[in-house]
């Protein structure tokens, strides 16, 4: 990267997490000027701000480059939306990550992998047999209606959204992939799956590269992937390895809690810490708090008049009329990750019957490069 972008600004996400320690790390190895980008909870900028904010801050001040803090406000939800199925109508719904305001000053961007890609809780799926247990908790554990939470009434769900056919379908898809990698660790075909599969539509997503705005960089894929495949799947759970390399690079940083206010060493927490922990999560909470934005009602409103809109296309392809569907109530019964993605398919499917598509052209709908 610092041979392909000489005399430019490397831009980031610095969640605070683990892979933001190591972005900052190399970067000033090869002497790559950098800028960080933060969004976080509206108590950001007070004493109680958020954990990301917290860890973030302490990156930066670390490693001396400049750290943009882009509190959340649900304002212009329309726009977010729209912007979002502009720039990337297959991928997960972004309305709440797109910085849709400004952005620093930088020229290129460099993102990090998904936690599950890169060390996800995967110890019970190890050992298991593969042509038997393993293909079974494949099915049912790692897609997105699991991974993502159908919580309460979830079976219920599931059979009102997608008919027998579909979910075959489905399955089948699974187990042709299954068959194709089956060569491979139990823990290489989850997380090919996850990288290949699940995850191929995230490159445009507002954290991995503001919406496709920016030229960028992923320090994983495909280089350090596609070679991790064969290293022993003992080095995964819990991310072992990339927390050893953060201790060996940068004691400093290794020093920093992680997200969930855990040590990296492994070290237990002793009871003052235990409490702590759970004051932090409670009055500081996380960066990204989809819980609770979710419930804001500048966007309950925004989401309960999307829905509330007739559209034959959307509820015939369901199989639900108008009224079956509202009555669910899916964003009493899905975490927020879910429903947001109902939310956007809904939205495209206005769209697509309206015809309107002038939103395609239309320049007001950027998000902000500074000047």
């Amino acid at each position: 990267m610092a041979n392909l972008n000489k005399d430019a600004t490397l831009g980031f996400g610095n969640s605070g997490g683990l892979d933001s320690r190591l972005v900052p790390i190399y970067a000033q190895e090869q002497n790559i000027e950098m800028a960080g980008i933060t969004t976080v909870n509206k108590r950001s900028n007070s004493l109680l701000r958020s954990l990301t904010a917290l860890n973030a801050s302490k990156i930066a001040e670390i490693y001396q480059f400049r750290n943009h803090y882009m509190s959340h406000v649900i304002d212009a939800v329309e726009d977010r939306m729209i912007l979002d199925i502009r720039n990337n109508p297959f991928g997960t719904c972004e309305v709440f990550k797109n910085p849709y305001k400004s952005l620093p000053s930088f020229n290129y961007y460099v993102t990090g992998g998904n936690g599950f890609i890169v060390g996800g809780a995967w110890t019970k799926y190890l050992n298991l047999n593969k042509d038997s247990e393993f293909l079974d908790a494949f099915y049912s554990y790692h897609s997105k209606l699991s991974a993502f939470g159908w919580i309460a009434e979830g079976a219920e769900l599931v059979n009102k959204f997608f008919s027998k056919e579909d979910l075959d379908i489905f399955k089948n898809y699974k187990r042709r992939f299954y068959e194709e990698n089956k060569h491979k660790s139990n823990l290489g075909i989850i997380r090919s799956y996850h990288q290949y599969c699940l995850n191929k539509r995230s490159p445009l997503g507002g954290f991995e590269s503001v919406n496709g705005l920016y030229k960028t960089y992923n320090i994983y894929y495909p280089i350090v992937f596609e070679h991790t495949l064969s290293w022993n799947p003992d080095y995964f759970p819990n991310r072992i390895v990339l927390k050893r390399l953060i201790e060996r690079k940068s004691p400093e940083l290794f020093k920093i809690r992680s997200q969930n206010y855990d040590r990296l060493n492994g070290k237990p927490l002793n009871i003052l810490e235990k409490v702590e922990r759970r004051i932090a999560l409670k009055y500081r909470g996380w960066g990204l708090d989809y819980e609770n934005w979710a419930k804001e009602e500048g966007f309950k409103r925004y989401m309960t008049r999307t829905f509330s809109q007739k559209n034959e296309l959307f509820f015939e392809n369901l199989g639900l009329n108008h009224k079956e569907f509202v009555d669910l109530q899916i964003e009493n019964k899905l975490r927020p990750h879910v429903f947001l993605d109902i939310l956007k398919l809904k939205k495209i499917m206005d769209i697509v019957q309206k015809g309107d598509y002038e939103f395609a052209s239309d320049k007001s709908l950027e998000i902000k490069r500074p000047q």
